[in-house]
């Protein structure tokens, strides 16, 4: 089978599909979330409609599903983005339907509803980036999804909220109920390339792609070293972005200011910044690419040690200081996620990419942990200068085991998968 190539109906696709699944997730933990506190709902209440969202911790045993039940007819992922599409359709329809002022057994199944159909939607989005697009593309396939992130958040966050405010609950929900049509819309018109409809090998069960979870560690081009630098990937900046709101709220900044700048100011930065990782990602090599970047973190990481001093020389130094701070993440995120691509193979394509992105969030979740931990215990410099180490050491490793994150660009031609049984 031929590599890939890269229609413009791909991008659009991609692009609109991946805005549309962090707009799912900023619309569920932060416009969902604020409308319901308004609302008098207790925090009892609320941490069960935020447990629900908890889907996403199991986004590789959905990717099982995506991989095991494939419609070539219809297209191996284009049918899980209709299913899961009209899934999300009817969930916000019950939504915007309901009345949230006494509603609330009602309002729980439609949440989950909600936030299963949303995970199974981005596994889908997952697989077909890692298919349609080139070796030499998958570095702008991360930028989408970086950009898509924070504008995503920004449409389902900050924008639902802002019509809940002038037009109530219905019209908020209504919104993204419109957004969601025109994504099923688009998706229905949109032709799957024959080449995503990589069979699964014979008797392949659910069993098969469980043992994968565990093989896929242990193929020649991952191996245990590949888990361990994922893990660890995003480890150096989520110590320190976790850090960012209590600490310009320490140095006595106002919420608005705290909101305009890392909320607005900062993500709008990142976004310009981003292109540039999937220029650099397609002319320059992987391991290089990810040395450069990681080892321009660990001066940013151990800038942030002086913060106060900046912020006596002036106000806002300090927001320069976490803005290149989050440009160098933008730019170092796009290479790790075509690395993803480029290790996933394309007959489990959904579930490989799941698998590593489960792995590197892991490795966020538990250093944000962590992170305030040790803040507590000693402060944010020593927050500051463990991340500056842990960049340090992954930039190390990076040096040492460059083996592993170089690919031929004939990655995806297919092989038969081995065997697992």
């Amino acid at each position: 089978m031929s590599a890939p190539v890269s229609r413009r109906s791909d991008w659009l696709l991609l692009t609109t599909a991946n805005v549309f699944k962090f707009t799912l997730v900023g619309f569920y933990l932060v416009a969902v979330m604020t409308m319901l506190k308004t609302y008098g709902y207790t925090l009892d209440q609320l941490s069960w409609v935020y447990l629900l969202s908890a889907a996403e911790a199991a986004k590789v045993l959905f990717s099982t599903l995506v991989e095991k039940f494939r419609f070539p007819g219809i297209g191996r992922f284009r049918f899980w983005l209709l299913l899961s599409c009209t899934g999300i359709v009817l969930s916000l329809c019950g939504l915007a339907a309901a009345d949230p002022r006494r509603d609330f057994a009602w309002l729980l199944p439609l949440c989950f509803m909600l936030s299963v159909f949303g995970v199974i939607f981005g596994c889908a989005v997952l697989g077909l980036g890692c298919t349609v697009l080139p070796y030499r593309e998958r570095g702008f396939g991360g930028v989408i999804q970086v950009v898509a992130a924070r504008s995503g958040k920004m449409l389902g966050g900050a924008l639902v909220l802002w019509i809940y405010r002038y037009y109530g609950w219905t019209d908020a929900v209504a919104a993204v109920l419109v957004f969601s049509l025109l994504v099923w819309l688009q998706t229905a018109l949109y032709k799957e390339p024959p080449s995503t409809s990589v069979p699964l090998p014979p008797n392949s069960g659910f069993h098969t792609l469980f043992k994968r979870m565990v093989w896929f560690w242990k193929e020649t081009s991952c191996g245990l070293r590949w888990f361990a630098l994922l893990l660890l990937s995003c480890v150096p900046y989520a110590f320190n972005a976790v850090t960012f709101v209590p600490k310009l709220n320490d140095m006595g900044w106002q919420p608005q200011h705290i909101g305009l700048a890392l909320s607005v100011v900062i993500p709008a930065a990142c976004m310009l910044a981003a292109p540039a990782a999937g220029i650099l990602a397609r002319h320059v090599r992987r391991s290089r690419l990810v040395s450069v970047l990681l080892a321009v973190q660990i001066p940013l990481s151990a800038s942030l040690y002086a913060i106060d001093t900046f912020a006596a020389v002036h106000a806002w130094l300090p927001v320069v200081q976490i803005a290149l701070v989050n440009i160098g993440y933008t730019l170092l995120l796009p290479v790790v996620m075509a690395l993803m691509m480029d290790k996933a193979r394309p007959d489990y394509a959904a579930l490989d990419c799941s698998l590593q992105l489960s792995v590197m969030l892991a490795g966020t979740y538990a250093a944000g942990f962590f992170s305030l931990r040790l803040a507590s215990a000693a402060g944010y410099p020593a927050v500051y200068l463990t991340a500056a180490a842990i960049g340090a050491f992954l930039w190390l490793a990076i040096r040492l085991w460059r083996d592993i994150l170089e690919q031929p660009e004939d990655r995806q031609i297919y092989r038969p998968p081995p065997d697992y049984t």
